[in-house]
């Protein structure tokens, strides 16, 4: 459709300053022509951005940027709540429909279908709502003086159509995106059947791998248990040695064994320690040889009491050597 434009140079106040936000509804009680030359006249103090006659045809009276005089009187509290106060010049277009002065007016099919289109065409420009609070009746507004849109106007020719095509599009939609819908979630069941299948073939390789690490677990905690008794008797007997000889190459005989010995456990228990560390049984390891540290700095010091210098120095030296060495571990 066309708009035509016979603009007026009277009845209107230039540059609006608030947004468009609404549309208000007239009819025009008189004739298309009479209505366009009327909103000329100034003495008319009145006019409206648009008129659409009986047979559909649309004339710009007033530019959208400047406020028409179309419903400037208003009843209190009859105004939209989300323009409480504000006159609805300030934030509306004026849109009025010929009715002939017939107060049973039935609006043809032609005046309907530009009236639809001019809507539509307004509401998408601006960013209007089209609802009852943003598509409002001049006479909801000034129920007191005015009943305009006269006769068999139905706001439902704009909202209803807006509802079929609503529904139209999203009906086109799904019939377009249906197919592929269908397909995408085809594709995503398999790879969720996929993953599935390999995180249950993860499932059983640590089923697997955990068996196989308790077996292992036990038999190394059972040969662990045997050398950690085998070794704390050594330690006795090596003190018993230190505090029971004064020869020098006994003592160093006895710490060649115990190095020997030490040599053998240290590489029993890294790989102890290793097999704990997933299980976190490491933190027993570590008691176990901070007690035996303790026992051991307890005879370091009775050996600082013997009376030969050179034993008490070499045992000394021994025990700390031992000492650091677990330490280490």
């Amino acid at each position: 459709m066309t708009i035509k434009r016979n603009l007026t140079k009277e009845n209107f106040t230039p540059k609006r300053s608030r947004d468009i936000e609404a549309l208000v509804i007239h009819s025009m009680w008189g004739t298309y022509a009479g209505s366009i030359q009327w909103f000329k006249n100034p003495s008319a103090g009145a006019s409206a951005h648009y008129c659409i006659s009986a047979g559909g045809e649309i004339t710009q009276c007033v530019l959208d940027k400047d406020i028409a005089w179309h419903a400037g009187v208003y009843d209190k509290g009859k105004e939209p709540a989300w323009a409480k106060g504000v006159n609805p010049n300030a934030y509306s277009i004026g849109i009025e429909l010929e009715d002939k002065r017939d107060r049973n007016w039935h609006y043809p099919q032609k005046q309907r279908d530009a009236f639809v289109w001019l809507t539509y065409h307004l509401a998408h420009k601006w960013d209007i709502s089209r609802d009852v609070d943003h598509l409002l009746l001049h006479k909801n507004l000034n129920p007191s003086r005015r009943s305009d849109p006269v006769g068999a106007f139905d706001l439902g020719w704009v909202t209803q159509r807006q509802i079929e095509e609503d529904t139209k599009k999203k009906i086109e939609w799904y019939e377009r995106e249906y197919p592929m819908e269908q397909k995408r979630l085809i594709a995503e069941k398999a790879k969720v059947a996929k993953k599935e299948e390999e995180l249950e073939k993860v499932r059983l390789e640590a089923q697997r791998a955990e068996n196989d690490f308790k077996v292992q677990l036990e038999a190394t905690a059972t040969e662990s248990k045997l050398n950690r008794e085998a070794y704390k008797g050594l330690l006795e007997w090596f003190g018993q040695i230190l505090q029971s000889t004064q020869d020098e190459s006994a003592v160093k005989a006895a710490v060649a064994s115990l190095v020997a010995v030490e040599d053998v456990l240290t590489k029993e228990r890294k790989t102890h320690v290793m097999v704990l560390t997933n299980l976190r049984q490491a933190k027993t390891e570590i008691d176990n040889l901070e007690l035996t540290i303790v026992d051991l700095k307890k005879k370091r010091k009775e050996a600082i009491g013997l009376e030969r210098p050179e034993i008490r120095d070499l045992v000394v030296a021994i025990y700390d050597y031992i000492i650091n060495k677990l330490r280490r571990k």
